[in-house]
């Protein structure tokens, strides 16, 4: 059981790594040429950026249902909306992603399944993102690199290919190594156990389980092409945000990686300071001014944050969410 002391800890720790970040783009910041910005941004191409934002959530929940029904749950696809809308929303306003414990912990009657699979289809859920994200920003790294700006700290981030690389390969392997994990204990093993040893011998059972039944060829082939379309459909939020303040949309790729990627530091609830830092590193690698990148990585996090969060807050009060207060 985590101590009160160690929450408080990493939550100050957050909230200092946000408020780090935040000075730092706080240099950058020309309130004159942000208001003006503003005053000529293209709003129809916002509407845009929330429907493609719209379309890439509506991929990340037929993938996490695909997950779900492929190890046995037969929740709908409507009745794991609820779960997944509001874990994305409690992840954008709480700390530690508490989100995903919610999601996996609150909804147990809804989604028919052991919280320990559950967790499993999460953690596939990070591994599928965080390969996709690494290979997207290492190549538009790679296909923009002639047109990249690279003095001092931007530069340090177009260097970061060989790193990114690392990563995806890094992510493959470990989603390739679950389809041939083999826990070393069987029925017997668990039989001689008692007690609370016994319990987590079942549950690391079912998380082992469910990765590698979901790192079969077939299956995760299936998530794959459904991971690239949810993040094609971010990059579409990023594009359009780019087309609304007349900005390269080339930047949108790497704006997106970055900013992403970014978002693995442990910061505040919502990413604050950290996404905003590296989605403007990410759009000044295509010589944007730095001011604008700002205002540009600002406006793509409220894109984000704010109709998602609104819709999980909505789905919390409806008094038909009544399945969260039972649990």
């Amino acid at each position: 059981m985590r101590s009160p002391g160690r929450f408080w800890l990493r939550l100050l720790s957050g909230l200092f790594v946000s408020a780090f970040f935040l000075i730092i783009i706080a240099r950058d910041l020309d309130p004159d040429g942000i208001l003006r910005l503003l005053s000529d941004v293209h709003w129809a191409y916002i509407v845009i950026a929330v429907l493609a934002l719209v379309c890439g959530y509506w991929v990340r929940l037929l993938r996490w249902h695909y997950m779900l029904s492929s190890s046995g749950s037969t929740a709908s696809l409507a009745g794991c909306a609820r779960p997944f809308i509001i874990g994305f929303a409690l992840n954008n306003l709480l700390p530690l992603r508490a989100g995903d414990i919610v999601r996996a912990l609150a909804f147990r009657r809804v989604i028919k399944l052991p919280v320990a699979t559950v967790f499993g289809t999460l953690v596939l859920e990070r591994l599928l993102d965080l390969l996709v994200v690494s290979a997207i920003l290492g190549i538009a790294l790679a296909l923009y690199e002639r047109d990249i700006a690279t003095p001092g700290e931007v530069g340090a981030l177009a260097a970061a290919l060989p790193f990114l690389v690392m990563l995806a390969l890094s992510a493959a392997g470990v989603i390739v190594l679950a389809s041939r994990v083999r826990l070393p204990f069987g029925p017997e093993e668990r039989e001689n156990s008692a007690g609370l040893r016994q319990r987590l011998f079942t549950q690391l059972q079912r998380l082992v389980s469910v990765l590698s039944h979901l790192s079969q060829a077939r299956r995760l082939l299936t998530l794959f092409a459904l991971t690239m379309a949810a993040w094609l459909a971010e990059v579409g939020v990023f594009a359009a945000a780019a087309w609304a303040l007349r900005l390269p949309v080339s930047g949108s790729w790497t704006a997106m990686g970055a900013g992403t990627l970014g978002t693995l530091i442990p910061a505040s609830p919502g990413h604050v300071g950290t996404f905003d830092y590296f989605a403007a590193l990410g759009m000044r690698l295509h010589g944007v001014d730095g001011s604008l990148a700002v205002a540009y990585a600002v406006m793509v996090h409220a894109v984000l944050w704010l109709p998602l969060t609104a819709l999980g807050l909505v789905f919390m009060l409806f008094p038909a969410q009544a399945e969260i207060r039972r649990g």
